[in-house]
């Protein structure tokens, strides 16, 4: 009997001992034919910052202000043979346009200073134009939510550290687009659904200030304007989630 179990026992090493050696080896593998040519990784390669890449996600809440005056409208009413026409900003009847919305962000740093993204948001308003007739066709107003204001655009920034805190002066250069939902008669006298569009050029200089609540997660209140419309302006407050913790930076 001690002999069977002295026998299974010699068997069971090499089950036991094998696993262990693989995970041992676990972290390398073969680079090519030459025996030893092996590329195993090196030590703090999932925690240490200097290998790491400084991304940053961020979404928050946006609120903008915008100058309809300012914009000249393209109007298409109707999906089937839609008919289309202008109207000057003036012939809206509104002083100004606020809206409430999302905006979403990623970018990473170049260095310790500079840094690079993409912003894009969309916002969302409730309008009351009183219009002055164009002579193609008749619109009127169209109750609820009928304002849509959207962004994309690249982002090229600079941040100056100040302990938990970072100031940060940055521009957004890309392209918006403003539409109000409206309800239009045809010359045949139906009513139907239409829309007044301007897709114009962003240029969109901003101020940021961060608050560190974290090593890995920021806060954020910031506020620009546009070049294009200097009437215009934003704001918003926003939270980031940070791929290195303070971005490769101490206080």
């Amino acid at each position: 009997m001690k002999r069977l179990v002295l026998a299974l026992l010699v068997l069971a090493l090499p089950l036991v001992a094998l696993p262990r050696q693989a995970h041992a080896h676990s972290s390398c593998h073969e680079q090519s034919d030459i025996t030893g040519d092996r590329v195993c990784s090196r030590f703090g390669d999932l925690w240490s910052h200097e290998r790491s890449f400084p991304l940053t996600l961020g979404v928050g809440l946006t609120s903008s202000h915008l100058v309809p005056a300012a914009r000249n409208w393209s109007g298409t009413l109707g999906k089937d043979n839609p008919v289309r026409f202008r109207l000057p900003g003036q012939a809206l009847g509104m002083r100004s346009i606020d809206d409430v919305g999302f905006d979403f962000r990623m970018s990473g740093y170049v260095n310790r200073t500079l840094y690079l993204g993409i912003d894009w948001g969309v916002a969302l308003g409730s309008v009351h134009p009183t219009f002055a007739q164009p002579a193609e066709v008749e619109i009127r107003n169209k109750s609820g939510i009928n304002f849509v204001h959207a962004k994309i655009a690249s982002v090229i920034g600079a941040r100056l550290p100040l302990g938990p805190f970072s100031a940060r002066l940055e521009a957004l250069i890309g392209l918006q687009i403003a539409s109000v939902t409206v309800e239009g008669r045809k010359p045949n006298g139906e009513w139907v659904q239409g829309s007044l569009n301007n897709l114009a050029f962003l240029l969109e200089p901003r101020v940021a200030v961060d608050l560190w609540t974290g090593p890995w997660t920021t806060m954020t209140v910031w506020g620009g304007g546009n070049v294009f419309f200097p009437a215009d302006r934003s704001m918003g407050v926003s939270f980031a989630l940070h791929g290195r913790a303070f971005d490769g930076r101490y206080f």
